[in-house]
Formats: structure tokens, sequence, C-alpha cells
């Protein structure tokens, strides 16, 4: 395949696709999948023993379910819980939570606020809500404590602890303005609690909260079944559009619906989420099993495709007249964006029978061409990766003698690894040199002092992003003795 091939995306009907809600009854299957793939996580934040202020402890229970985004999930319901001998609360928040009639009266009848060791134990207790993250200090003004969670400039957010004379709690507050004026120095700001709870859910109480959880959740699968009819696509799989609807109404009134797509992808009773048309497209799944015998060797082949394309990661309409197919040597583009004078799109690598190897999203530049063609296994790289300084890889020195080093090497391609640069000195790590994209050459100075009498060893080794440090991709090595 060689020279360049340029094709206007017009949308010619080569692939038909047929969209259409099938029954509940059809989708029984998945819907229920779905539904298995909600995650109920509960965690004691404070009480059950890693705080002496309440005889009772608080939870906070998340429902969520992972839609392919693979550094975080959808959150259907977050609730907090006070859980009591006796009863168990919800509350849309852990300031309601605290502010609430329920959470005073599950604090130790024997505690009073009149003194800096029981407001410690306040403090503490805050900390553990916060996770660490606030907690300024706290200070008293008559019948007020009030430890502060946030402050930046004249902006505070405080707890506002209200006693009666026998410094038993009244009523606890929320504020984001104080106007007692806040001293220099707070109290209880070295105060590290013990985050670890030494008390766990019983069974029985975490299928309460998950009832009560589910029970107050307001959420639906919807699957809507693609019909995928080309020439090559393996029918092994099955793909569906979905999407998760949640409904949020809140106690002080308001609320609505947010909505989550995803695609799904079936294969007998197998199921694979995709957070989108774009991340289906370039899995390894897709590429190696669902095109299967799907060629790229020419024009019709390059407009079949992009209907593929336009189906499942379709453009804006104003993004349309961007659209346009060429090829280079065996890669093919297809632009879907444009920003300036930049080209963004799908990069597709042919092996030599034509078919469909690898497909990766992004920007058309030369840097992300060469990291493209990196993902090939048979692709050869040369780094280039050599000694200019001293032109010896043995050298022999005299005692109190420094050393400069100079290392070339391909600096397009070490960057297109995310590869950074490790020096080790009598094989003990030293330094390193790292960056979006390091350049060459690389100096370095090793001072006289380190380089005491007798044999070293001195090393810099090339290593690619997310690998181990004994695994270089190159590096070079110098032979030093020193009399």
């Amino acid at each position: 395949m060689s020279g360049k091939v340029c094709i206007m995306c017009f949308r010619i009907l080569i692939i038909l696709f047929s969209f259409g809600f099938a029954s509940a009854a059809d989708n029984s299957d998945i819907i229920k999948y779905l539904n298995n793939s909600v995650n109920f996580s509960p965690r004691v934040v404070a009480g059950g023993g890693n705080s002496d202020l309440i005889n009772s402890y608080v939870v906070n229970a998340v429902l969520d379910v992972n839609l392919g985004n693979e550094y975080s999930n959808v959150t259907i319901e977050n609730l907090f819980y006070l859980k009591t001998p006796a009863s168990l609360r919800s509350f849309e928040s852990i300031n309601d939570l605290i502010a609430s009639p329920d959470f005073i009266k599950s604090i130790d009848k024997n505690f009073s606020l009149k003194s800096e060791p029981n407001a410690d134990i306040l403090q503490k207790f805050f900390m553990l809500l916060d996770d660490f993250g606030r907690g300024e200090g706290y200070f008293n003004k008559g019948d007020c404590w009030y430890f502060i969670r946030n402050k930046f400039f004249s902006d505070i957010e405080a707890w506002c602890i209200k006693v009666d004379n026998s410094g038993r709690i009244d009523s606890i507050n929320y504020v984001y303005s104080i106007s007692d004026e806040i001293p220099g120095e707070l109290s209880g700001k070295s105060i590290i609690p013990d985050k670890n709870s030494r008390k766990y859910l019983s069974p029985e109480d975490s299928l309460k909260i998950r009832t009560e959880l589910v029970k107050k959740a307001d959420y639906n699968f919807i699957v809507e079944e693609m019909n995928l009819n080309a020439e090559g696509i393996s029918e092994e799989f099955g793909f569906f559009n979905g999407r998760l609807d949640i409904k949020k109404t809140y106690e002080g009134g308001g609320g609505g619906t947010m909505n989550f797509n995803f695609i799904l992808l079936t294969r007998g009773d197998k199921y694979h989420i995709f957070q989108s048309g774009k991340s289906l497209l370039c899995d390894d799944l897709f590429v190696g099993g669902v095109l299967n015998n799907i060629t790229l060797k020419d024009g019709n082949d390059a407009l079949a495709f992009t209907a593929v394309i336009d189906s499942l990661n379709p453009v804006s309409e104003p993004e349309k007249e961007n659209c346009r197919v060429f090829n280079k040597d065996d890669i093919w583009f297809f632009v879907r964006e444009k920003s300036f004078d930049d080209l963004y799109g799908y990069m597709l690598k042919t092996d030599a029978d034509d078919k469909i190897k690898i497909i990766a999203y992004n920007k058309f530049s030369e840097e992300n061409i060469l990291k493209f063609r990196m993902k090939d296994p048979d692709f050869k790289v040369d780094y280039a990766f050599k000694l200019v300084k001293p032109e010896t890889n043995s050298i022999k020195l005299k005692n109190g003698e420094s050393l400069s080093v100079q290392v070339d090497f391909n600096s397009e391609a070490a960057s297109a690894a995310g590869a950074w640069i490790l020096t080790k000195f009598d094989n003990k790590k030293t330094g390193f040199y790292a960056g979006t994209s390091i350049e060459s050459p690389y100096m370095d100075d090793v001072p006289a002092e380190v380089l005491t009498p007798g044999k070293h060893i001195l090393e810099y080794l090339l290593i690619p992003s997310g690998s181990d440090t004994s695994n270089p991709i190159a590096g070079v090595k110098i032979d030093i003795e020193v009399k």
C-alpha cells in the first residue's frame, strides 16, 4: 500500500445500522448483569472505637457502578448514616448529620465541653470526618466553641457549637462566617486522630444499610440494541447503546435526573462496558475480535470503515466538514476534529495482509505518530543511546579529579516512550533526568569527592515509562579507576 488517498467523509450508506428499543424481556439478562454490577461500599467514618465522643458510629455508604471509565465510577447514591443501638437514620450530607438532634443525643452523656482536653476529643472527631483534609484548630468565646475547618484569608468555614452552663452541647451548626475575633494561635492544630476504626459493620447492619440505601436510590438502566451489519464484522458480538438514569429528589425540595451513556458489548454470556464509542474502537477486543476479517487496503474500504466509526462515535454537525481520510505507508488517518491547524482522529495500522492491527485516537503530530508506531511490538526503535564524553568506557583518573559525562540519544524516540534517565554509581541510584520530553545530549558532572581511590562503576540507563529500573531499554557503563 503506497501513496496518499484522500477521501471526503460523505455520509454514504455503506454500512447499515438499525436501532430500536428492544423489549425488557429481550434484554433481561443484560439488565440483570448491569444491576449486579452496582457496588455497595459502606465505611465507618467515625465512632465505634476511634472516638471517645459518641456511643454510636457514623457510616458513609455509597452505591456506584463502573461504566467503562478506568479512573472513576459513577455514584448512584451517597448517604451518611448515624447508627445507634436503637436506630438507623440517613442524611444527605455529613453536615446535616452532625447538626441533627439525633447526633447530639448520641453524644456520650458524660461528655461536657468545658476544657481543652474535651475540645481535643471533638477536634479528633471532626478530623476523622474530614479525612484529615482540614482542621485548622479551635477556640472558645463565651458559650460558643468554634472548630475551624478551613481558613483562606477572610473566608472561614467552621463548626459552631453552643453549650449550656454545664458544658452540655445545645446545638451544632456549620457556619461560613464568624463575628467573634479569631485568635492568632488556635488550639488543637497538632492533633492526629486514629484513622482506623476498631468497629466494623456487622453483616446485619450492613444489610440494613444496603437495603435502606437501595430503597432511597432511584436509578434505571436502559439498553438499546445496535444491529451492526457489515462485512467482516464478527457475528459473535452484540452491540448495545446503554444509559443510566439517576433521579435525585432532595428533602429540601428540588432535584433532577442525571444521564450517563455507555456502550455494552456482548459475546455469548460475557459483557464488556465501554465509556464511549471512542474507547470501544481503540480497545484490543474490538480490534482483535470484532473486526475479525475486515481489511483496509483502498478508498472503498476506508469509506466502509468510516461508516463504522460514524455509528459508534459520531461527530457533531460543525465537525463533519473537517472529516476526511488519508493514508501514509501502513497507517490510515481518519480525521474527526480540527483545532486551528491541528487535526485529531483515529490512526489505524495495518499488517502485510491489510488487516487492522492497532487503532488509537490522538492529535496527528509526528511525536504521536511515533508513539502510535511504537505500540506495534514488531516496530524496531533505535534510541541511539551512546557515550560521547569520555570517549571510552574505561578510564583512569587521578585522585582529586572530577569527571564530565555526555550521553547522546534519540530524544524523539525516548520522549515518545515516556522514558527517563537513571544514574547509578557503584550500583546505587544517585540521580535521574525526567520530564514530559527529554532532550539530548544529557550532561552530567561527577564531583571529585565521590571519586575516591579505587575502582568504580558509573551507569546511565534509559528506563521506559511504567517499567522497573531493572529493565532499561538502553544504557551505557563507564568503568573508572582512581589512583
